[in-house]
Parts: C-alpha cells; sequence; structure tokens
C-alpha cells in the first residue's frame, strides 16, 4: 500500500470487525524491530507482536511494527538512536525526549516503560515509570509527551 492509499483509507478501525481489519493491516509492510537481536530465533517466536501505531495528533501515516524484544522509542540526535524516532511525528514540539520510553513484548503482554523521559509516557491517560510498566492492549491510547497514538494489536505470538 502506498502512502497515498493510506492517507485516503480514512475510517474508524475501532468500529470494524476484527476480519476486515486484519485484511486492512494485512496490507502494510511491517517493520521489524529492533533492528538489533539480543534473543534467540526460539525466544523472539514466542514474543513476536504485530501492532500499528495511528497517530491521533496529526493526519500521518501509521506505524506498522513486528516487534519481537525490547524497543526503544524517542528521537534520533547526535549520539543517541532509538528503535521508533517520532521526530516525523513532530516529537520536539510534543514533548517527546531523546530516550522517551520502552516497548517490552512478552509471551502474554506488550508493557510500556517510561525511561525516566521529561513529559512522562502514558497509557490511557495513566502513567508509565522505569519500575512499573504498564500493559497494552488493543485500541489503548499511548501518550509521549502530548504525542498521542491509538495502538492496534493485529498478531499476538505464538503460544
Amino acid at each position: 500500500m502506498n502512502p497515498d492509499e493510506l492517507n485516503t483509507a480514512k475510517f474508524k478501525t475501532s468500529k470494524l470487525d476484527i476480519e476486515r481489519l486484519n485484511q486492512y493491516f494485512d496490507k502494510f509492510e511491517f517493520k521489524r524491530l529492533p533492528a538489533h537481536a539480543t534473543k534467540s530465533v526460539e525466544e523472539t517466536a514466542s514474543t513476536t507482536w504485530r501492532i500499528v501505531l495511528i497517530c491521533l495528533n496529526a493526519e500521518k501515516i501509521p506505524i506498522p511494527l513486528e516487534i519481537y524484544d525490547d524497543l526503544t522509542i524517542g528521537r534520533t540526535h547526535g549520539d543517541i538512536r532509538v528503535d521508533l524516532d517520532l521526530t516525523p511525528y513532530r516529537g520536539i514540539e510534543m514533548g517527546v525526549s531523546r530516550l522517551h520510553a520502552r516497548l517490552r513484548p512478552t509471551k502474554d503482554n506488550l508493557l510500556i516503560f517510561d525511561a525516566q523521559s521529561t513529559n512522562g509516557t502514558f497509557c490511557n491517560f495513566k502513567n508509565a515509570t522505569a519500575t512499573e510498566p504498564l500493559p497494552v492492549a488493543n485500541n489503548d491510547i499511548i501518550t509521549f509527551g502530548v504525542l498521542n497514538f491509538q495502538l492496534k494489536i493485529v498478531r499476538h505470538p505464538k503460544r
């Protein structure tokens, strides 16, 4: 699916049945992250999630991700490198720190951790911390600073 098709596909995915929703998301090219592997192939099969992040602050192309290990989220700047760079989503203006948050996939949950960011990480307006992560679920609103995304779970890990 090219960017023009994604921009013209304006409908509320939360009101679609799961089969139509999966058909829509199957057209996306999922980016496998993180780029570096710290787990074995066997371990990643049991913790791989497919998600789509839909920006609620601006009309941007959704972010389709295949996550198999801890994912760093923030803004790439100088020597700071993150797996998911939110700079194109006005990350600086929206209060996203360079190293803002981590998303950890497990067999049963996706957990969001704050990385001691300046403006906080939230799931459904509840504050996540570095020591007390929050589980995220389908249709949850994840906020980095004041940048909001709706999370769509396309595929859970194989159990």
